[in-house]
């Protein structure tokens, strides 16, 4: 009898060795498939919304020709909307905006001046209002004094994710190397800013390292010319350090 209740156990413990280890696997699986669609989403210049649609649709697979009803109409499917919407190329145009209940915004546009937000929710609603090819001009535009003043508490987890991804698409311009840098210090110099730093994802973790990795890389061949706008390799490793980038 002893035996009998000893295989039973044995059998109850590899039963919930195996749920487990299924468990770990599909937590595995949903982390590599939801980093890598934030990945094509920033190489897409995709907008914010775009963003969370590309995550959220992370695991749709679109549907084989087996799937499908020899009788059934052609129809529009949901993956196709998402991958439509998305593989476009941003026009880099200042679109009209509105709010949640639905009356008009007046969008900042980088060509005519900008409106400086005065708190953190003004800041979102005009940045998200803001193609992402564009947002690194409109955060030159608001000034980093402004920066430093909003930011100055705190800034949501969130957003400061949304600053790393979009940061990440940066090109070869000095003056854009020139505000990522001074604006990641400013955001650095929030008095919560470690609290929120404990509340980014391993991916947006991640992204933070390529993104140093990328501030790195700018200084080739430029050091000279970054130095005279304020901008050194000393400056970097402190971000990364903030950052907890190793």
């Amino acid at each position: 009898m002893t035996g009998l209740n000893s295989l039973q156990s044995g059998l109850a413990s590899l039963d919930q060795m195996e749920s487990e280890l299924n468990n770990m696997l599909a937590q595995d699986c949903k982390y590599w498939r939801e980093n890598n669609a934030k990945f094509r989403a920033v190489a897409q210049n995709a907008t914010y919304e775009q963003f969370e649609d590309i995550v959220k649709a992370s695991h749709l697979k679109p549907l084989d020709k087996s799937d499908k009803s020899p009788n059934s109409k052609t129809k529009t499917s949901i993956w196709n909307s998402i991958t439509s919407a998305t593989s476009r190329k941003s026009s880099c145009e200042t679109k009209p905006a509105t709010t949640p209940d639905g009356m008009s915004l007046s969008v900042v546009t980088i060509t005519t001046g900008t409106q400086v937000p005065r708190n953190i929710d003004e800041f979102q609603l005009k940045w998200r209002s803001i193609e992402i090819c564009d947002r690194i001009g409109f955060v030159q535009e608001v000034g980093q004094s402004a920066i430093t003043k909003i930011f100055s508490t705190e800034i949501p987890p969130e957003l400061l994710a949304d600053f790393l991804y979009t940061f990440l698409t940066l090109g070869p311009s000095l003056t854009d190397l020139v505000v990522v840098v001074q604006t990641l210090e400013s955001l650095s110099q929030a008095k919560r800013f470690s609290l929120s730093l404990q509340f980014l994802s391993a991916v947006e973790r991640q992204t933070a390292g390529q993104l140093v990795e990328k501030l790195r890389a700018g200084l080739i061949d430029r050091q000279q010319d970054l130095a005279e706008r304020g901008v050194t390799e000393w400056q970097i490793l402190l971000i990364a350090k903030k950052f907890l980038v190793e």
